[in-house]
């Protein structure tokens, strides 16, 4: 399952290419994404996605995802954390982002692209998927000077997240282990003994 924004760095694209490229319609698994974009513009975006993959003669073979907008609240949130197993976070560059910790705290699995901010706070490496560094490309960026084809960022493997999405599960389980890791570095207390430390330094 993914939360989060919509857009060119979310890069939900290869989110819906290794899931559909992994997994048969048949099988007992779904991918749920719940985002800021509205129905039409999602529907039309996984739908050419879709076709483009040209997996199966019509867009409805393939295995529907389970859609909910808008963004929910804290609240809803956790329900999905408890309710999925595997969080997938595609996102380009990514530095950080609340969801995939919260997925964390929650024992849950967390895939993210290596050589990326977010990556640090994902202790088990063997859910970090790979990178390759790419020229940077935007139809819709949010600051019409930044995001431009001078820059570039890191964009996770389809290949790999597809594989480690089909680890995840076939070792579908949630662990105590990550709230243990959460409690100890990114409570509030975690953080402000951090700051007081550095601050003493």
């Amino acid at each position: 399952y993914y939360i989060g924004e919509f857009s060119d760095r979310s890069n939900l694209e290869a989110l819906i290419l290794a899931f559909h490229s992994e997994f048969d319609y048949f099988e007992p698994v779904n991918l749920i994404i719940n985002t800021s974009a509205n129905q039409d513009e999602l529907g039309n975006f996984v739908n050419k996605i879709k076709t483009n993959m040209r997996i199966y003669p019509t867009i409805e073979q393939y295995k529907r995802e389970v859609v909910i907008l808008p963004l929910l609240n804290t609240e809803q949130e956790c329900q999905l954390h408890q309710t999925g197993n595997c969080f997938v976070l595609p996102s380009r560059s990514e530095a950080f982002q609340k969801h995939a910790i919260n997925a964390l705290g929650f024992g849950n699995t967390v895939l993210v692209g290596d050589d990326t901010g977010i990556a640090e706070f994902i202790p088990n490496k063997q859910w970090h998927v790979k990178n390759q560094e790419s020229i940077t490309y935007a139809q819709k960026p949010p600051l019409p000077y930044i995001y431009t084809g001078r820059e570039r960022w890191y964009t996770i493997n389809t290949t790999d997240l597809a594989r480690k999405m089909r680890n995840a599960y076939n070792n579908a389980h949630k662990t105590n282990n990550n709230l243990k890791y959460i409690k100890d570095t990114m409570s509030y207390n975690a953080v402000a003994k951090n700051i007081k430390t550095i601050l003493e330094a």
